[in-house]
């Protein structure tokens, strides 16, 4: 039996699905220093798009470093996930934090290149999910996602499908676009329109929504339990 959280696991456990989960306003005054509280046990998957839409790689590392060492809580535990034509996991799941910034300065050395093919490292991001959650073990996942240009229609097909396998999995789905990515597929890959940001000028502009992301995530996981999965993935 599926015991949902924020409206259930999916639309196949509970008639509201996660894809429009809501939440209160996340900034506010006194949220502002939220990410040195940001207490829990969680687990958080940056997929990052290395295909040859993708401009200006250390910039863009640098603005996901910033995000990623205002979490002062050791108890959180990343993943890096690289996707072109294929995907790569650069970490897996640890909160080893001399780990994780070693892993960030690494980055910067991955080869952009090749298809825009998301679903790959939403793939191997479900595969680590479904790892820490086997069996009793319940860890709150989310997945944040950057796309650097459009999917194409079979890359969005079968990135919904992996979407889809994460949600079921209880997965919180955060999507962030910047040059020429579609809004509309941010739209269908977030779980709602508080779940999606979009960068509409340059990698520089990404710095100023970094702490509206890692705010936003922080005060939804920090609001709820573990969210349980459903008892089958299919």
């Amino acid at each position: 039996m599926c015991r949902g959280l924020l409206g259930g696991c999916s639309g196949h456990c509970n008639s509201q699905s996660p894809h429009h989960r809501e939440r209160r306003n996340i900034w506010t005054p006194e949220d502002e220093d939220v990410l040195q509280y940001c207490d829990g046990v969680f687990d958080i998957y940056f997929v990052f798009d290395a295909s040859k839409t993708t401009l200006d790689w250390d910039m863009l590392c640098s603005c996901w470093e910033d995000m990623v060492e205002k979490y002062l809580n050791p108890r959180v535990r990343m993943s890096f996930i690289v996707f072109s034509t294929k995907a790569t996991v650069k970490m897996y799941l640890t909160s080893d934090r001399f780990r994780i910034s070693y892993q960030l300065q690494r980055l910067m050395q991955t080869p952009v290149a090749g298809e825009a093919n998301l679903h790959e490292g939403l793939k191997e991001a479900n595969d680590q999910i479904a790892g820490a959650n086997f069996g009793a073990a319940r860890v709150s996942s989310m997945i944040i996602a950057l796309l650097s240009g459009p999917l194409t229609p079979d890359a969005l097909n079968q990135t919904m499908v992996e979407v889809e396998r994460a949600r079921r999995m209880g997965t919180y789905m955060y999507s962030v676009g910047i040059y020429g990515s579609d809004a509309f597929q941010l739209a269908a890959i977030a779980d709602s329109p508080e779940h999606m940001f979009r960068v509409r000028g340059t990698p520089t502009d990404l710095h100023a929504v970094v702490d509206n992301i890692g705010t936003s995530a922080c005060l939804e996981l920090r609001a709820v339990q573990p969210s349980p999965l459903c008892t089958s993935e299919s």
